[in-house]
């Protein structure tokens, strides 16, 4: 993301409604008394910079309305949006397509926040779907470029981009750069961009010639069949548009629970003097809780291992392990000292740096 500091904090909140009518004049939802599937994203200050955070709980609740967690996937999946302003620029040869962007996610939405922010380089996300889907046969990138000419060995994404019209290379910027976001929203999909999802607009009017609205609407819907689109536009554009196009609604996604509600787990009960250990944000094998697990072994006590938030019965000792001190783990800290009390020992990089196991259970091999 360019040019950070031009990004103002705020609050970006959109809701969908269940059986819902849009009216772009009035910015009304009705009827009213209705469930909603929701989301925010929160625009925070923070030491390192600027912080972009999915909020659900700061949606504004309209009137009767009652906004409910998507039932849609897992981790990034469930809440996937996103939002381009109506000045799009994009890379040129400066782009990270290696991973090492932290704020890659939160470019999402940047161009809505700062003009100057960048989307994805067409060129470069094109050469590189050719090269997966061509070259190597994957089959994500082979979904993606389903056009036949796309398909030969010895096709140009520079030289086919560039025979573009301005305006069409304008307008153009949109569908990569949603294409890259649905790659990366969906990893495990075959056909990521049939896939869910909502994308807010600001003017997209301004991105084509006038005529051409209705071209570029038509191009989007046929490339991102489930993706919701809201937009701002002036009555003359939205009544250029076909009104097939204009009055469909995809299907909401089924709702998990209200917002801010907590599910029921029935809590499972343990043997009398067995461990529970838990690994609370943990990907790779966790060495300290293997050496824990050895020793309680070789006791001849029973040893329970699990992830996250572990919820049991009957636990007279618990040992935690949290690696990362993000607002998840945070979360998951506090609901396991809640949980187990006094019986709960939790230790890590994510808590606390000078914890160390004691030297007779450090020196022991792992289990």
């Amino acid at each position: 993301m360019s040019n950070r500091a031009n990004i103002a904090p705020g609050i970006l909140p959109f809701a969908l409604r269940a059986s819902y009518r849009c009216s772009i004049r009035s910015r009304r939802l009705s009827p009213p008394r209705v469930r909603a599937v929701g989301s925010t994203l929160r625009v925070e200050e923070h030491r390192a910079g600027l912080v972009f955070r999915n909020a659900p709980r700061d949606l504004p609740l309209l009137d009767g309305t009652q906004p409910y967690a998507a039932g849609v996937g897992t981790g990034n999946t469930t809440q996937l949006s996103v939002a381009l302003g109506p000045e799009l620029h994009a890379h040129d040869g400066t782009d990270d397509f290696e991973f090492g962007n932290p704020d890659f996610r939160a470019s999402r939405y940047a161009s809505l926040f700062d003009p100057s922010a960048r989307v994805t380089d067409p060129v470069e996300l094109l050469e590189r779907l050719h090269y997966r889907a061509v070259r190597c046969g994957r089959l994500p990138a082979k979904q993606t470029l389903k056009t036949v000419l796309w398909q030969e060995k010895a096709w140009d994404a520079r030289g086919a981009w560039s025979d573009l019209r301005r305006w069409q290379q304008r307008a153009g910027l949109t569908a990569p750069d949603l294409t890259r976001h649905m790659m990366d929203a969906f990893p495990r999909s075959a056909a990521p961009l049939e896939m869910p999802g909502a994308l807010l607009l600001d003017r997209p009017d301004r991105y084509c010639t006038p005529g051409r609205l209705p071209v570029w609407a038509a191009m989007m819907d046929r490339m991102f069949p489930q993706v919701q689109v809201i937009a701002t536009l002036p009555a003359r554009a939205i009544e250029s548009l076909p009104g097939g196009l204009r009055r469909r609604h995809l299907a909401l996604p089924e709702p998990l629970s209200p917002v801010g509600a907590r599910r029921e787990t029935r809590r499972r009960r343990l043997a009398r003097g067995s461990v529970l250990l838990i690994d609370i944000d943990g990907r790779l094998p966790n060495l300290a809780l293997m050496k824990l697990s050895g020793h309680f072994k070789a006791q001849g006590r029973k040893v329970v291992l699990d992830r996250k938030e572990a919820i049991y019965q009957g636990v007279d000792e618990v040992y935690a392990s949290c690696v990362f001190s993000g607002t998840s783990s945070r979360r998951r800290v506090e609901r396991l000292r809640q949980l187990y009390g006094d019986a709960l020992v939790i230790g890590g990089s994510g808590v606390d740096l000078a914890l160390r196991l004691p030297p007779e259970i450090e020196e022991r091999p792992a289990d």
